[in-house]
């Protein structure tokens, strides 16, 4: 929990002495932001090492194979696409943001074919 408060504190903090600059040098606030959030997803990273770990003893229990490293595939292209077109929208370029997006949402179904294949044919192997 002090994390949180933390990074809290820090992005709230920048945030304010941000909007100060805004009025004399509106880039030295942009590049506040951004700093920050590179910041908070560096963090991030940190923390998403431990959930890893407990993913991978939870597919030890439940024998899921080869689903888990396509789920984990797929939480790291939505939290990359997010964050990318989150900072291009607050730039003022949302059209790129929308086109991160959608490359994004095609990665995602890329990466999750093989999965929905397999579905397919046991769905096919129930019916038939």
């Amino acid at each position: 929990m002090t994390d949180i408060l933390k990074l809290g504190i820090l992005s709230v903090s920048i945030v304010l002495v941000a909007i100060q600059f805004k009025a004399i040098k509106p880039e030295y606030g942009l590049y506040m932001t951004i700093a920050v959030a590179v910041i908070i997803m560096t963090y991030s990273f940190t923390l998403i090492e431990n959930i890893i770990y407990g993913i991978y003893k939870l597919q030890d229990y439940l024998h899921m194979g080869d689903y888990m490293p396509v789920l984990l595939k797929i939480t790291g292209i939505s939290y990359i696409s997010e964050f990318a077109s989150d900072i291009c929208r607050d730039t003022g370029y949302g059209a790129i943001a929308n086109q991160i997006q959608i490359f994004g949402k095609l990665s995602v179904l890329i990466v999750s074919l093989p999965i929905f294949e397999i579905l397919c044919k046991t769905v096919s192997g129930l019916l038939g």
